[in-house]
C-alpha cells in the first residue's frame, strides 16, 4: 500500500442490509437521513448508520422539501407526501406513473416526470410523449402538465443563483 501524505483520515465502510433491491438513494435536506427506495423506503440514520424505520410504499425516487419537513415519493402511479416527523402520508395524488420527482426551490411545487402511455397516449415526432406534471405541495392538486417529446430521463431544479441570477428574497 502506497502512503499518501495528503490523506489525513481513515474511513471504514459499513454494510447495512436492507433486504431488498435498491432503485435509488437520496439524502434529506439536513443530511441526517438517507432514504433508500425499492419495495419499501428504508430510512437510514446517517450518523449511526442504522436503519431508523421503513416507510411501507414501493418507490422508485424521492426528494425533499427545502425545509426538510417533508419527503415526496413516486410510488405505483402516485406521488405521496410524507411527514418526516411521523413518517406518515400527508396526501396521495395520482401522477399517472411518473418516476422522477423534484421540489421547487421555494417548496410550493412538486414536479414529476416520466413517460406514461396512459397519460400521454399519442406520439410527437414519431416518438412516445413524456411530460412533467406540476403539483401543489400544499394539497397535492395537479396544477398543470407540460408534455414534450420523450428523450429525457431525469430532471433537476437549479437555484437561480447557480446560473448567475439573484434568488428572490426569503419570506
Amino acid at each position: 500500500v502506497d502512503e499518501n501524505p495528503h490523506v489525513t483520515e481513515t474511513y471504514s465502510i459499513k454494510n447495512i442490509p436492507i433486504g431488498q433491491s435498491i432503485h435509488s438513494v437520496n439524502f434529506t435536506t439536513d443530511g441526517k437521513e438517507a432514504w433508500v427506495s425499492g419495495a419499501t423506503v428504508t430510512v437510514i440514520d446517517t450518523e449511526t448508520l442504522t436503519i431508523k424505520r421503513t416507510i411501507p410504499y414501493p418507490s422508485t425516487h424521492q426528494n425533499f422539501s427545502p425545509d426538510g419537513k417533508y419527503g415526496y415519493l413516486t410510488s405505483s402511479g402516485a406521488l405521496i407526501k410524507i411527514d418526516r416527523a411521523t413518517y406518515t402520508a400527508v396526501w396521495r395524488a395520482s401522477d399517472g406513473g411518473s418516476a422522477h420527482v423534484q421540489v421547487s426551490n421555494d417548496g410550493t411545487h412538486v414536479y414529476t416526470q416520466g413517460t406514461n402511455v396512459l397519460r400521454y397516449p399519442y406520439l410527437l415526432g414519431g416518438r412516445a410523449v413524456a411530460g412533467i406534471q406540476v403539483f401543489s405541495a400544499a394539497d397535492g392538486k395537479l396544477i398543470t402538465e407540460i408534455p414534450f417529446n420523450n428523450g429525457t430521463h431525469e430532471m433537476e431544479i437549479i437555484a437561480k443563483t447557480s446560473v448567475g441570477v439573484p434568488a428572490p428574497a426569503s419570506t
